[in-house]
């Protein structure tokens, strides 16, 4: 309308990113799965249908597919050519790489994470009682070390030269 000034930023239009709640996002999942409308889905749908779908619907997401197959035939790939490069012994097998599922709030997913052995040295203060100057050079010091990390996957130097000698 003229002589009507429009709100011009996003929060002002009341506008933004939506985001589905587990329930709404279930719904989506369900008439997406019948091809329906989520209003008739919710209409046709018992409350015990929608628990059982849900059910459905989180164990075929959990359950094992052509992908991870894939990745996993990559990865195994890429460990052989480390070795082949490194002169290293075949300690793993393929199904090693395939990757292992854990649902969210199972007492698995709750175990503490071990520290990594190949992950950078965590610094030696907190980052807070630290200068500036210390933050560079403990961000370049990580940076180091997460190259030699990433080139060490691959047998190499992280100034792209071979490890070893190939035999």
């Amino acid at each position: 309308m003229p002589g009507v000034e429009r709100p011009r930023r996003r929060e002002e239009r009341g506008r933004g990113k939506k985001r589905l709640t587990g329930e709404e996002l279930t719904w989506f999942r369900i008439a997406a799965k019948t091809g329906t409308s989520v209003r008739r889905a919710k209409a046709e749908h018992t409350n015990s249908d929608f628990l059982k779908w849900e059910k459905y619907l989180d164990d075929e997401a959990n359950e094992f597919h052509r992908e991870d197959w894939n990745f996993a035939q990559v990865c195994f790939q890429l460990y052989l050519l480390r070795l082949s490069w490194t002169g290293g012994e075949v300690k793993l097998k393929l199904e090693d790489f395939i990757p292992k599922f854990v649902k969210a709030g199972s007492p698995k997913a709750r175990d503490p994470v071990p520290p990594s052995p190949i992950a950078a040295d965590p610094p030696a203060k907190k980052i807070q009682e630290m200068t500036d100057e210390e933050i560079a050079a403990e961000k370049v010091r990580i940076s180091r070390q997460e190259a030699a990390i990433f080139f060490g996957a691959f047998g190499l130097n992280p100034d792209g030269s071979p490890m070893h000698k190939p035999k």
